[in-house]
């Protein structure tokens, strides 16, 4: 064992003294590929070491975003494990191999893997074991790579109960789980639950220590996320500005993890109208080395589409949604968000009947997909008022944003920006404010207030404003200005 250490730091280091190297730095993952050569070629390591020891680099590839390098380590573990009849450790590695697998976008043989280890597992291990735990969360990971957070949350859910039923109530393993919960209950609008589970997955990697160090920042810019969905955009950029820095300097600025802080945080900038410090911020999105371009190709066409929009340049915003839409799988609830970005795109060019189609279609998909009561589809309608509205159809409009503005009230609360939008257009399109008089209304008053002071930096509060605060009777409808 001693000669395998020595003749592993010789490996690491052989090349890298002044005398060869000269000042050059090298990367932590030219570290591990030196010592990844070293473990499979020389013949002073024994064969356990040698699984120990590339254990470790799967672990560590992992936490450095090179995911590839990882699921092929995790491969030969499994290959190695089930050889020697070590039931325990080829569950473990199958795990993690599906896990890196699901990261890398490789469902099918992901859910290969998922199955051979329901296989093992049934065959082999009794429960209550946390490996079921692992199991059900890796399945919570597929869905969620599917777009189906809902089945996601039902897995993570059992994940969390299965893993407390072995035993274990602290830890890096109950934490993912936590974890799992909290982005599945995101993506169903879910944000009360979403922040307590981030919150209590961020408690227990902090006890874990720095070992879960990838985690804990991931899990910060996630609650970062969060706040954003629920209009805190200034807690999020709190959130980011600590998280973020120790992000680029730990993890690097290519590092998955980091981009998605970076993604999270243009967003935070773009809806508080620093349109430029967001444009500066997506230029370390379009420069990252990052592997999987497609994904990231998708957020820069949607948030560029989205500045387009906001810029008045629709037809420039319409070619990159719809670049977008190309490559996004059909009928989720991911895409009906994209499709909802469309419909908006067109609402605000004029070409109400392209929107209306478009607007109409999403809705119809959401309310199929999650129901009535889902806060995707009453942030729709504000959208589908807004065509109705501009199409002369009032009380159609009226009767949809009275519908939204309940669903609103109830999932984000009175003070939301979505909220106080709904009410602006239900206000607008009350009986008392369609054809009165040209006279002052202190609902419409405090309304315009409100907007001037939450909503004041985006495109076409200042038109939406005026509205409020011009009491017409001749309004023209075409015009209504469209704030989202």
């Amino acid at each position: 064992r001693a000669q395998s250490v020595d003749g592993l730091i010789s490996s690491l280091f052989q090349g890298m003294s002044p005398h060869i190297a000269a000042t050059r730095t090298f990367s932590a993952k030219e570290l591990l590929d030196r010592a990844r050569q070293f473990l499979n070629s020389d013949v002073s390591v024994d064969n356990a070491s040698r699984r120990v020891a590339n254990l470790r680099l799967a672990e560590l590839y992992g936490d450095i975003g090179v995911t590839a390098d990882a699921a092929g380590l995790y491969a030969n573990e499994r290959t190695a494990a089930a050889a020697a009849g070590e039931t325990r450790a080829e569950a473990v590695s199958l795990a993690k191999l599906a896990e890196t697998q699901t990261l890398l976008q490789q469902l099918p043989a992901a859910q290969i893997s998922i199955e051979q280890l329901a296989a093992l597992l049934s065959e082999k291990i009794a429960p209550p074991d946390e490996l079921y735990g692992r199991l059900s969360f890796q399945r919570g990971r597929i869905n969620l790579f599917q777009d189906q957070p809902a089945i996601a949350a039902t897995h993570f859910a059992e994940a969390t109960a299965l893993i407390q039923a072995a035993g274990s109530t602290q830890g890096a393993l109950l934490a993912d789980a936590l974890q799992g919960e909290g982005s599945a209950n995101r993506a169903l609008g879910k944000l009360d639950l979403a922040r307590e589970r981030f919150t209590q997955a961020l408690t227990l990697y902090r006890a874990v220590g720095n070992t879960q160090l990838v985690e804990q920042l991931s899990t910060q810019a996630s609650l970062a996320d969060v706040e954003n969905a629920a209009g805190n955009f200034e807690t999020a950029r709190a959130l980011l500005d600590r998280a973020l820095p120790d992000m680029e300097a730990r993890l690097g600025p290519d590092h998955v993890q980091t981009l998605l802080a970076v993604r999270t945080l243009a967003f935070t900038q773009m809806r508080t109208g620093r349109i430029s410090e967001a444009r500066n911020t997506i230029n370390k999105l379009r420069s990252a080395n990052e592997p999987n371009r497609i994904q990231l190709r998708g957020f820069l066409d949607f948030f560029n589409a989205s500045l387009a929009m906001y810029a008045g340049d629709y037809g420039e915003a319409e070619a990159l949604i719809l670049a977008v839409l190309k490559t996004a799988p059909a009928g989720t609830i991911g895409t009906a968000r994209l499709n909802r970005r469309q419909g908006e795109i067109l609402l605000r060019a004029g070409r109400l009947r392209e929107a209306g189609q478009v607007l109409r279609a999403t809705e119809a998909l959401q309310l199929s997909l999650v129901g009535e009561t889902h806060v995707d589809v009453a942030i729709t309608r504000i959208l589908v008022s807004c065509f109705l509205a501009r199409s002369g159809e009032i009380p159609a409009a009226r009767s949809l944003i009275g519908k939204s503005l309940e669903v609103l009230r109830r999932e984000r609360g009175e003070s939301h920006w979505l909220t106080l939008l709904a009410m602006v257009y239900q206000a607008l399109l009350s009986d008392q404010s369609v054809g009165q008089a040209d006279a002052p209304n202190s609902i419409l008053n405090n309304l315009a207030n409100r907007v001037e002071r939450e909503l004041g930096s985006q495109a076409g509060a200042q038109e939406l404003t005026l509205w409020l605060r011009q009491w017409r009777s001749d309004r023209d409808w075409k015009l209504l200005p469209i704030v989202f």
